[in-house]
């Protein structure tokens, strides 16, 4: 960000939008999805906008922007770290395995989805609160 913003930079929030009823696969939608993301960097008042994508839809959003090229130029694409993040997490949660991490998490997260998650791999159920 700092090779493209100027001036005095503010602290800024991490929040959850909302998902976006369409299939990854397809052009559609990963074109809404920039669309979005540049609408709300405008809102913010942001200058530009960062996405990133996992590989296939990396590739699909770079074709979109270059075919797109003044509408798209202040958004910026990364090719994500998911998988990077995800063996971090695994080894973070083998490293904590004695200290009870399994049972804190069980307070919040379904049973069923802990032992995948203490993996670094069940992402899909990090948003499912657990019915105990």
């Amino acid at each position: 960000m700092s090779q493209v913003a100027t001036g005095n930079c503010q602290c800024t929030t991490v929040v959850y939008n909302p998902m976006i009823p369409l299939n990854p696969q397809t052009n559609e939608a990963v074109y809404s999805t920039m669309i979005f993301v540049q609408s709300q960097a405008r809102k913010a008042g942001m200058c530009c906008a960062t996405l990133t994508f996992d590989q296939p839809l990396y590739l699909k959003s770079y074709k979109i922007k270059q075919d797109n090229q003044p509408e798209f130029e202040k958004i910026f694409l990364c090719l994500g770290g998911f998988h990077q993040l995800m063996s971090f997490l695994g080894v973070g949660c083998k490293l904590m395995e004695d200290s009870r991490l399994e049972d804190l998490w069980a307070t919040s997260y379904a049973r069923k989805s802990l032992p995948k998650m203490m993996e670094g791999k069940e992402h899909q159920n990090i948003a499912s609160l657990s019915i105990n």
